[in-house]
C-alpha cells in the first residue's frame, strides 16, 4: 500500500502514529530484559574485539608515558611508538607474572585448605550458633528459623563445590575458553595501538564531515574531558584497591589470622566496586574467619570499618581530587541503576560515567545560562530567583 500525501492533512494520522509509537515503546519497555538478552547475545560474537579495545584503552596511557616522557626526542616517531608499545607490554606482563607468582599459589593453597576443613568449620560454626540460640532461648527468643537457614546455607556451599571429574573438567574448559579469548583480545589490542593514529585520523575526518565546526569543537572537548576523568578514575581506583588489600594483608599477618592472602585479594578486588564493594568484601572475609574463630571475624570487621573510614574520607579525596566531584545521591542512583542494567561492569563504571554526565550537564547549563543572562554568574538575577 502506497502512502497517500492527502493523509497528512487528516486528523487521525498524527493520532494513529502516536498510538503506534506508544505501543512499540510499551512493548520495548515491557520486554526490556529480553531485548537486552538478544543484544548481549549479538555482542557476544564481538567479545574478543571489545576486550581488545578495552585492553588497548588501558594500555594507551602507559604507551604515551614511554613515548612522550621517557623516550621523548630519542628515536624516530615510528620507532619510538613501537618501542613504547614493547616497553608497556613487557612492563605489564612482568607485573602480572610477579603478581601471579606471588599470589596464585597461596590463593590456591588457601582455597584447598578451606575446602578440606569445610566440614570441621561447619561443625564449629554450628556449635557457636547453637550456643547463641541457647542464650537467646533464655530471653524467650526463638532462633530455630535462623538455625535452619544456616544449615541450608552450609549445605548449599558443599553442594556447589565441584565434586565429580566431569564438573571439574567442565570448569577447567570454561576457564580455558576465557583464556583463549583474553589472548586473542590482547593481540588485537596490540594491532589497535599500532594503528591508533590512523584510526583516530579517520574518525576525526568522519566527525568533521558530519558535524559543524562548532559542534565538532564541543564534541572533541567533551571526549577529551571524559577520557581524562575515566583514565584518572581507573588508575586511582586500582591504586586504592591495591593499598586496601595490602593493608588488610599486613593486619591479618600481624593478628595471626588464617587465609590472609585469599581474604586480602577478595577485599582488594571488591574494593574496586564503589560503595557496596567494601561491604561485600568485609562480609565475605568475616564469614571465612568466623568459620575458623568468631573472634577473628569481629577483629576483622573492626579493622575493615577503620580502614574504610580512612580510605573514604582521607585517601580517596586525595587521589581523585576534584575531577570526580559528583553529588553523593547521584553516585548512589547511578550505582544502583548501572548494577541493575549491566551487572558488575555497571557498578564499576557508575562513578566515572556519572562524573562525565554531570560534567556535560553542568557545561550545557552554564552555556545556556550565559546566553540567557549574558554573564557567567552562578547566582541568577533577582527575578529568576523569585521564580
Amino acid at each position: 500500500m502506497k502512502w497517500n500525501k492527502n493523509w497528512e492533512n487528516k486528523k487521525w494520522v498524527p493520532m494513529t502514529i502516536a498510538i503506534c509509537i506508544g505501543v512499540v515503546l510499551f512493548l520495548f519497555l515491557s520486554h526490556l530484559s529480553t531485548v537486552f538478552g538478544y543484544i548481549g547475545g549479538f555482542l557476544g560474537f564481538f567479545r574478543s574485539v571489545g576486550l581488545g579495545v578495552v585492553f588497548a584503552y588501558l594500555l594507551n596511557p602507559l604507551v604515551r608515558l614511554f613515548e612522550f616522557r621517557i623516550l621523548k626526542n630519542r628515536f624516530h616517531k615510528t620507532t619510538r611508538h613501537v618501542l613504547s608499545m614493547a616497553c608497556a607490554v613487557i612492563l605489564v606482563l612482568f607485573a602480572l607474572f610477579i603478581l601471579g607468582f606471588s599470589l596464585i599459589p597461596q590463593v590456591v593453597s588457601s582455597i584447598g585448605g578451606f575446602i578440606q576443613n569445610l566440614d570441621s568449620y561447619t561443625k564449629s560454626a554450628q556449635g557457636a550458633l547453637e550456643s547463641v540460640s541457647e542464650f537467646l532461648a533464655k530471653w524467650h527468643i526463638d532462633a530455630s528459623n535462623l538455625m535452619e537457614s544456616v544449615q541450608s546455607f552450609f549445605s548449599g556451599i558443599q553442594n556447589a563445590l565441584p565434586s565429580g571429574a566431569a564438573e571439574i573438567l567442565s570448569l577447567l574448559g570454561g576457564i580455558g575458553s576465557n583464556i583463549v579469548d583474553v589472548l586473542i583480545a590482547f593481540i588485537l589490542a596490540l594491532y589497535f595501538l599500532a594503528d591508533k593514529e590512523r584510526l583516530f585520523r579517520g574518525i576525526r575526518k568522519i566527525m568533521q564531515v558530519i558535524l559543524k565546526p562548532e559542534t565538532y569543537r564541543k564534541v572533541t572537548g567533551f571526549l577529551v574531558r571524559g577520557n581524562d576523568i575515566l583514565i584518572r578514575y581507573i588508575l586511582f581506583d586500582l591504586l586504592d584497591g591495591l593499598f586496601v588489600g595490602a593493608a588488610n594483608f599486613i593486619f591479618m599477618l600481624i593478628a595471626g589470622m588464617p587465609y590472609g592472602v585469599l581474604v586480602s585479594v577478595v577485599v582488594g578486588v571488591t574494593n574496586l566496586a564503589p560503595t557496596f564493594g567494601p561491604i561485600v568484601g568485609g562480609v565475605i572475609g568475616a564469614f571465612l574467619l568466623f568459620l575458623v574463630k568468631p573472634m577473628f571475624a569481629l577483629e576483622f570487621l573492626i579493622f575493615t570499618v577503620a580502614i574504610q573510614i580512612f580510605d573514604g574520607y582521607i585517601l580517596k579525596p586525595k587521589l581523585f581530587g576534584g575531577a570526580l566531584g559528583v553529588p553523593g545521591v547521584i553516585v548512589i542512583v547511578c550505582i544502583v541503576v548501572g548494577g541493575k542494567m549491566f551487572g558488575v561492569w555497571g557498578i564499576l563504571l557508575a562513578i566515572p560515567f556519572a562524573a562525565i554526565a554531570y560534567f556535560a550537564l553542568r557545561e550545557a547549563v552554564a552555556t545556556r545560562w550565559e546566553k540567557k543572562y549574558g554573564e557567567p554568574e552562578e547566582k541568577p538575577p533577582d527575578d529568576a530567583q523569585a521564580v
